[in-house]
């Protein structure tokens, strides 16, 4: 009978052949933030004050625009919440922002922030994701929106959840509406 040992697999290779192979998510995810790029500017160029969720934010009224670069629903750069200064902009300056943010993307500027962003870390330097919430300012937004019974409901659940200190957070909410 014939040794038919060589058909017996080597477990190196065994381990190369199930390993999966590694692709750098970088190309991809650049070829679609750069396409995506070129539709907010053209559906911006059909329609200039139209929002474009999470790209572009307008206000009626307003001559600012908000604006982001994303990825899916990923915030690369930029935040179109409007809840902060530093992603507004004119809107005449619109398109020299996206052009710009194009050169940059092409350039490989922003590769740390895309990977940061593919990762989910969501920590970019650039983004405004990772600022603090400040329970007093959702409180007085809470009262805003839905009338200080229903505010007040809402704390309880943040203080349970979230461990806020009720009494602080109604002091400073308390100094915020003073101001």
């Amino acid at each position: 009978m014939a040794n038919l040992d060589f058909l017996k697999s080597d477990p190196e290779i065994v381990a190369a052949w199930d390993k999966p192979v590694e692709v750098d998510p970088l190309p991809a995810a650049k070829e679609k933030l750069l396409k995506q790029l070129d539709e907010v500017v053209a559906s911006i160029k059909r329609e200039p004050k139209k929002n474009i969720t999470r790209w572009y934010k307008t206000q009626k009224g307003k001559d600012g625009a908000s604006v982001g670069l994303n990825i899916g629903t990923k915030s690369v750069v930029g935040n179109t919440t409007g809840r902060t200064g530093n992603d507004r902009i004119l809107r005449r300056d619109v398109f020299e922002f996206f052009s710009e943010a194009k050169e940059a993307i092409q350039a490989g500027k922003m590769d740390d922030d895309i990977r940061k962003a593919l990762d989910g870390s969501g920590k970019t330097e650039s983004s405004t994701a990772t600022r603090a919430i400040d329970p007093a300012k959702v409180h007085r937004r809470n009262v805003t929106r839905y009338g200080e019974e229903r505010a007040m409901e809402l704390l309880e659940t943040n203080v349970e959840k979230k461990g806020w200190d009720k009494a602080k957070v109604l002091a400073d909410y308390k100094a915020l509406s003073k101001e």
